[in-house]
């Protein structure tokens, strides 16, 4: 069963999950209510954040056999992708993935914010900073590889680009690192997060 988010009879199927061992419930909605789901949904709840349309394609692969129920954040914007300008893969939950190589900063992204921070790459390259752009192909499980501790070793400067405007996904992502054992060992500078509440930038289409 495919439902989006505000579909009115979301909880009527979510009882009717627990009732029935075979059934399935997935999900849909946009990287707009990230923290708003995670915070909805049980823990063992897999919450996944392509990029792109193939990325988007491989995480329900992935989920139909595995998981009762689970979340798919897509975007307005990766639906609107014809050329995907990166080639993005799910094959296991916790999936992160090393889209550019840096030593100046790691910027960190998800879902609809993946594509513009890929950009914005660039652009600070011409300006002579080379930034390190892991995209999270899932909120929940979260960077099961350790890819953002293992960039901000070589960095120790954190940007977090969220579609969410009250920004609160970034600090999701912001108490993991803090509380790993790496955070401990490798203290960054003060992070920054970007959120189109706080800085009029929209990453999103409505």
């Amino acid at each position: 069963c495919f439902l989006h988010y505000k579909h009115p009879y979301l909880c009527i199927a979510s009882s009717l999950l627990m009732r029935h061992a075979e059934a399935r419930l997935l999900i849909r909605t946009t990287s707009r209510n990230a923290a708003r789901i995670a915070n909805a949904m049980p823990d063992s709840t897999p919450i996944l954040t392509p990029a792109t349309q193939s990325e988007a394609r491989a995480a329900y692969r992935l989920l139909l056999p595995m998981a009762r129920m689970a979340v798919v954040l897509e975007s307005a914007r990766e639906r609107e992708q014809t050329e995907e300008p990166v080639a993005l893969n799910h094959t296991a939950l916790g999936m992160a993935h090393q889209m550019t190589q840096g030593e100046d900063v790691t910027i960190v992204s998800f879902g609809a914010s993946t594509l513009p921070s890929h950009d914005a790459t660039r652009l600070l390259s011409a300006r002579g900073i080379r930034a390190e752009l892991i995209h999270l192909g899932s909120l929940r499980p979260l960077d099961s590889e350790g890819l953002m501790e293992q960039s901000l070793r070589r960095t120790k400067r954190l940007c977090i680009v969220d579609s969410d405007p009250t920004g609160r996904t970034a600090h999701i992502i912001l108490s993991h690192l803090t509380l790993s054992p790496a955070a401990m060992r490798y203290p960054i500078a003060s992070p920054l997060v970007i959120h189109p509440n706080r800085h009029g930038i929209d990453v999103e289409p409505p």
